[in-house]
């Protein structure tokens, strides 16, 4: 099986916000969000605090490293069986998200935070090297 990703829309793609939710929702289609989600979200010193069904979320911004865009795929036609190619297309592009946690405040110690480090720790595993330095660090000089 291959999935296709189709790049051909994204020049018309929506920027819009996007909110990492720590739980599943078991839906499928549209919800009103703006009305009755981010309604709910305050700006408190601790970052933004928000309820999604009487459970209480503390979250954080966050801004995607330069070079990075964020995308919302959706697949228009599930495929019947395993082996069968998958076809993907943008919907939604961000470069800020809030990412939320359940009944705690954001930490360094988040697997989002973790998994967002990922990209500075690439970057700096492909720079490329030129001699003269690579050389300094060889013999410490």
């Amino acid at each position: 099986m291959s999935i296709y990703l189709n790049t051909s829309s994204v020049p018309g793609v929506l920027e819009d916000s996007c909110h990492l939710m720590p739980f599943d929702v078991e839906h499928d289609g549209s919800a009103n969000v703006s009305s009755y989600f981010t309604t709910t979200i305050r700006e408190e010193r601790e970052g933004p605090t928000a309820s999604f069904r009487g459970r209480p979320l503390n979250g954080q911004h966050f801004t995607l490293p330069i070079g990075y865009s964020g995308i919302v795929v959706k697949e228009n036609r599930k495929p019947v069986t395993e082996d069968e190619d998958r076809e993907l297309n943008i919907t939604h592009r961000f470069q800020k998200m809030t990412y939320w946690n359940l009944d705690k405040l954001p930490s360094a110690d988040d697997r989002f935070t973790q998994a967002m480090q990922w990209a500075d720790i690439a970057k700096a595993l492909h720079r490329p090297v030129d001699e003269e330095s690579s050389q300094k660090s060889v013999t410490g000089k």
